[in-house]
C-alpha cells in the first residue's frame, strides 16, 4: 500500500471588504441616517461623492426629459392657437366677402339702371336728330 499523502492546507486570501459604510452626518442626504450610514458604496475606489454624483446625473436626465416634454407642449399649444386664429380670420373673411358681394351687386344694378336711362336718352336724341334732319331736308 502506498503512503497516505498529507493534504496541503491551502490558505486562501480573504476577500477584501467592500468599502464600509462611511460615517456620515446630516449632509449625506439619506433619510434615517444614524451615526453610521447603512449605504454601501460599490467598488474599491468609490466615494460618497460618487453616490451623490449618480443622484445628480439622474436628476439631470429627468430635467432634460422635462424640458423635452415642455417643448412639445409649447409647440402643440402654438399649433392649436395658430389654427384657431386662422379659422377666426377665415370666418371674418367669409362674412366680409359676402358683404362685398352684396355691395357690388347693388352697384352693378344701379349702373345697369343708369345705362338703361342713358340708352333711352340717346334713343330719344337720335329720334329728335333724325326728325330735325328730315324736316330740314323737306324744306
Amino acid at each position: 500500500m502506498g503512503e497516505i499523502k498529507k493534504k496541503k492546507t491551502v490558505r486562501r486570501a480573504g476577500k477584501k471588504a467592500a468599502n464600509s459604510p462611511a460615517p456620515c452626518d446630516a449632509a449625506c442626504g439619506h433619510s434615517g441616517c444614524g451615526p453610521s450610514c447603512q449605504v454601501r458604496y460599490v467598488g474599491p475606489t468609490s466615494h460618497v461623492r460618487d453616490h451623490h454624483a449618480l443622484h445628480a446625473a439622474r436628476g439631470a436626465s429627468h430635467i432634460w426629459m422635462a424640458a423635452i416634454v415642455t417643448g412639445f407642449a409649447l409647440v402643440l399649444t402654438g399649433a392649436i392657437a395658430l389654427s384657431a386664429t386662422q379659422a377666426r380670420a377665415d370666418q371674418k373673411t367669409g362674412i366680409g366677402q359676402l358683404q362685398l358681394k352684396q355691395d357690388l351687386g347693388l352697384e352693378i344694378s344701379s349702373l345697369n339702371n343708369k345705362v338703361d336711362s342713358l340708352q333711352a336718352a340717346v334713343a330719344s336724341l337720335s329720334e329728335k336728330c333724325t326728325a330735325t334732319a328730315t324736316e330740314s331736308s323737306d324744306e
